[in-house]
């Protein structure tokens, strides 16, 4: 009976396994995730405003929330493809938000509160060498595997 200490005498099965347990740990370092959190608050004039920060660049955004609050003003807001219109005569509205809004405001000062959180990578682009260790490591595994049965049953005279 064949023992898996013998299997491991086979250098490409020792390198294979090797790369594989490497690319686990890449892997799992590449999946760390830190949360995080932005919030601004201000007084849009008339005009046109785009609400883009850096935040969006760096963070994937899963929830974005604008609060917007007025005497007397009407806004139009786009975002992620809908359009929506509001007239104002002091109330509050709360949108949830798909994407950077792009605010319109006809005329009144409105008074928002843009928040968001979201998740952030950093060492994501360590899986792609993960990738690549997972399957150079898979190949040599299977080599050295096929090598080592060869010598098993060729009694170590036939190579693969």
């Amino acid at each position: 009976m064949v023992t898996f200490r013998e299997a491991l005498r086979q250098p490409l099965i020792k390198a294979g396994l090797l790369m594989l347990f490497i690319a686990l740990i890449l892997s799992m370092i590449a999946m760390v995730a830190y949360p995080g959190r932005y919030s601004d608050k201000g007084v849009l004039n008339p005009g046109s405003y785009v609400l883009n920060t850096s935040f969006d660049e760096r963070y994937y955004v899963e929830n974005r929330t604008l609060i917007m609050h007025s005497s007397n003003a009407s806004v139009i807001l786009y975002h992620g493809g809908n359009l929506t219109s509001h007239t104002f005569s002091n109330d509050t509205v709360t949108f949830k938000l798909y994407s950077i809004p792009h605010i319109t405001v006809e005329y009144g000062k409105v008074n928002y509160t843009y928040s968001m959180s979201g998740i952030r990578y950093p060492y994501s682009l360590l899986s792609l060498p993960a990738f690549i260790l997972m399957i150079v490591g898979s190949a040599f595994a299977m080599m050295g595997y096929i090598k080592f049965m060869g010598e098993i049953k060729g009694g170590g005279n036939e190579k693969a």
